[in-house]
Parts: structure tokens; sequence; C-alpha cells
């Protein structure tokens, strides 16, 4: 990401000449440069999404184990295990499939929670104080 960086600096200050081969040789740079910065946002997205399917998977396998804990629908617990465990997700760069298991996650705690647990989960999991959310440059 560094190297990306600094290649478009060096392109940047790349000598503007009337010579054709000079221009090709630029042309070539910028063309090579673009490329590489599209496969390296495609490289993050899929870094990104295994990242969040590993917390997402982890999560739910926590919830399906300690579901038989909980008897009442007073669980402070699992909210705040939830917003611990998905609240650096976010849901809006996550491809499709992946997306569906984190509103399949948020929908079993949900399931396990009162009304008032539900508005403090979600409140925890907007809040930029209490989580921050990561995004593609993290990885």
């Amino acid at each position: 990401a560094e190297r990306f960086g600094e290649a478009a600096q060096l392109i940047a200050l790349y000598p503007i000449a009337d010579e054709q081969a000079v221009i090709d040789e630029a042309q070539g740079l910028s063309t090579t440069h673009a490329e590489v910065g599209v496969k390296l946002d495609v490289l993050r997205r899929q870094r990104y999404n295994l990242w969040a399917l590993n917390l997402i998977s982890s999560h739910l396998k926590w919830l399906d184990d300690n579901r038989s804990s909980w008897s009442t629908k007073d669980n402070r617990k699992v909210v705040t295990k939830t917003a611990e465990a998905i609240g650096e997700i976010d849901p809006n760069l996550l491809e499709p499939v992946v997306a569906q298991l984190y509103a399949m996650a948020l929908s079993k705690a949900n399931e396990a929670i009162n009304t008032t647990q539900q508005s403090d989960l979600a409140a925890l999991l907007v809040d930029p104080e209490k989580s921050r959310r990561k995004n593609f440059g993290d990885f």
C-alpha cells in the first residue's frame, strides 16, 4: 500500500515531454498504477470479508453454545458479548453472503434479549465512541 502511494507521487513528477516514447511510458505507468489500485481494493475487500466472517462465525457458535443457559429475556451478557464480537464490523462493506450471517447473528442475539436491551445493543453498534468500525484501509 505504501509503495502504491509512492508510485502515484512518482507518476505525478514524471517529466512532461514532447517525445512520444516518454508520453507512452508515462501513460503505461499510469495505467499500471490504476490496475494495481483496483487489485489492491479487491484484495482488501476479500481480507475484510474473511475477517468479518471469522468474527461472525465465532459469535454464532457462542450464541448456539450458550442458548440453553438463557432462561429469561434479561441477558445483558448477550448485549455485551454481541457488541464486542461484531461491533468493529461495518455491515455496509460486507459481501451479501457475509451480510446474511451478520444479520443472522443480530437476529439470534435479539431473540435472547428484551426490547430495551435490543435498543441498547443497537446503540452500542452504531455509537462511534463505543465501537470503532474497521474499513478496507485497515486490511
